[in-house]
């Protein structure tokens, strides 16, 4: 494809999409512009002219289009597109241009593959041989990330992407507030608002938060897993181990299962929202302002956890055992606050948090 006459910024459009997994795909707009496209991802189109261009596009998503003038590397957002055909405005001015349409910001297919954003890690963690991806559009007003999945082990969940705060195995946050001593931890809520996949019974997948706990501020997961869910679909009844007790905090009730010691990291519990959340008409699950801290409390009270060991990190996402469609976490928030120290809200751009301590 001859694109970008000059070639004066030539790296800069480039770098800003996998242009790699990008075919040449001509048909998909009217000469004399071209196209590369990676058919539901991106489609980066060349016009010679200045001219509108229409576009056919695929995928259940709308795509982020922006202008690219190849003399000056300046990009001009529009209003988003959405197929099956969209036609563009005029560029914006005279000479070549070049149009970039992204479904997303940021894209991964590959294991343990973490990105830093706004405070936030994202990692596309999956094992068993799964075949997700992790794809993030950054705001505003909220940063929105989608997984799809091809998993298939009704016996072994395949996958568990996320996003957090704190240190996952040495890969750090910015500027993390984690880890803190649990007798240091004042506040921790969280809130989060997903969109799941509705009428498809064989589905097999949960949404909840993970922490992980050491007996050292830089120290391993030995100490316990901690992981509070919301929402389930046909999850196996030996996944939650042994009724341990239950609690009610702000109104809402949580079970909390024992799933033993797992894996040299520490007694994992699970606590689990009673009833769970339904989704409304658009498959939208919310929850707003859990007190995390109150169900850490909870469990240190009944001697599961110890007030002198430390929480590293704190993840919002899914696991995953079958799954075929996507998974959309709309947006997502934990305020956080040591003693003696000011409370933080992570991302700051959240519309979620509520209750400000």
């Amino acid at each position: 494809m001859t694109l970008l006459r000059g070639n004066a910024h030539l790296v800069d459009f480039f770098t800003s999409f996998d242009w790699w997994r990008t075919q040449p795909r001509n048909d998909l707009v009217q000469a004399p512009a071209m196209c590369l496209a990676e058919t539901g991802e991106v489609y980066a189109v060349y016009l010679p002219q200045p001219r509108r261009v229409k576009v056919t596009l695929d995928g259940p998503l709308s795509y982020r289009a922006r202008w690219f003038n190849p003399r000056t590397g300046q990009w001009t957002r529009l209003a988003d597109a959405a197929g099956p055909v969209w036609e563009s405005p005029e560029p914006p001015g005279e000479g070549d241009w070049a149009l970039l349409l992204t479904t997303y910001d940021w894209t991964t297919r590959e294991w343990k593959s973490y990105f830093n954003h706004d405070g936030l890690q994202y990692n596309n963690n999956q094992w068993a041989g799964e075949k997700g991806s992790l794809r993030v559009r950054f705001g505003p007003p909220t940063a929105s990330w989608w997984t799809t999945h091809n998993g298939n082990r009704p016996d072994f969940p395949v996958s568990a992407p996320w996003v957090g705060v704190g240190s996952d195995w040495g890969n750090l946050s910015s500027n993390s507030p984690l880890p803190i001593k649990l007798s240091e931890l004042e506040v921790l809520k969280a809130s989060l608002s997903a969109t799941v996949p509705r009428g498809k019974p064989n589905q097999m997948f949960k949404v909840y938060w993970q922490l992980y706990f050491s007996d050292k501020p830089d120290g391993k997961f030995n100490r316990g897993e901690f992981a509070p869910t919301v929402y389930g679909v046909n999850i196996p009844s030996n996944h939650w181990g042994t009724v341990l007790g239950s609690t009610v905090v702000d109104g809402r009730q949580w079970r909390f299962a024992d799933q033993g010691f797992s894996s040299g990291m520490g007694r994992f519990i699970i606590p689990m929202l009673e009833p769970q959340l339904a989704p409304d008409a658009n498959g939208v699950v919310e929850i707003r302002d859990v007190d995390i801290k109150a169900l850490i409390d909870w469990c240190i009270a009944e001697g599961f956890y110890r007030a002198e060991d430390y929480c590293m990190v704190i993840l919002a996402g899914w696991e995953v055992w079958v799954q075929d469609d996507n998974l959309r976490m709309n947006d997502m928030a934990f305020t956080i606050k040591q003693k003696g120290k000011p409370a933080v809200t992570i991302p700051a751009w959240t519309t979620l948090m509520t209750k400000q301590p």
